[in-house]
């Protein structure tokens, strides 16, 4: 009964050790960290296009039949503030994508980590049982040594005491047969 109680605790805890939740939540995570990195330079690359786009508008505008880099500076000052806007755009978005990223994945830390509490926890009750139960069958085998022995005493007392009451007897017996003796 102990064995198979030991047996089965034991196997629970390997299981534990093992734990496929656990596991998948850190790969989960590992994953997910490579999906926001790889969608951060993905939309960073859109936007430093979408600059370097407007970049060569203003530096070839068309002004009439012929190309020239001279730019009115109301058509300049309507550009840069554009690409200006693009850009400052771009930063506020990745900076949200950045933000929401951290929060996702230190939400899926914190469940990995609670998923490891559990574990941990579990395998400290079931290291608590097993302690118990080993402690048990220890014991049980004290008090079986220490029983043995008491009732091997209790017999060699015995022994003894019904050895003395029939040396005092035999005392007794001779004592009464010499005064017999003397009469």
């Amino acid at each position: 009964m102990q064995k198979k109680r030991i047996q089965k605790i034991t196997t629970e805890l390997f299981s534990l050790i093992n734990n496929k939740e656990a596991k998948k939540e850190i790969q989960k995570i590992s994953k997910n960290l490579n999906k926001i990195k790889k969608n951060l330079e993905k939309d960073f690359q859109k936007k430093s296009n979408k600059v370097k786009k407007l970049f060569k508008e203003t530096h070839k505008v068309n002004i009439g039949p012929i190309q020239t880099s001279f730019i009115p500076s109301k058509v300049y000052k309507k550009i840069t503030k554009e690409a200006e806007q693009v850009y400052v755009n771009g930063n506020a978005e990745i900076n949200k994508i950045l933000k929401l990223s951290k929060k996702e994945t230190q939400n899926k830390i914190n469940q990995a980590m609670v998923i490891q509490d559990l574990v941990d926890a579990k395998i400290k009750k079931l290291m608590d049982k097993l302690s118990k139960t080993t402690k048990k069958k220890a014991s049980a085998k004290k008090k079986a040594t220490k029983k043995k022995s008491s009732t091997k005493k209790k017999t060699t007392k015995k022994k003894a005491s019904t050895k003395k009451k029939a040396s005092k007897k035999k005392t007794s017996t001779k004592k009464k047969s010499s005064a017999k003796k003397k009469k």
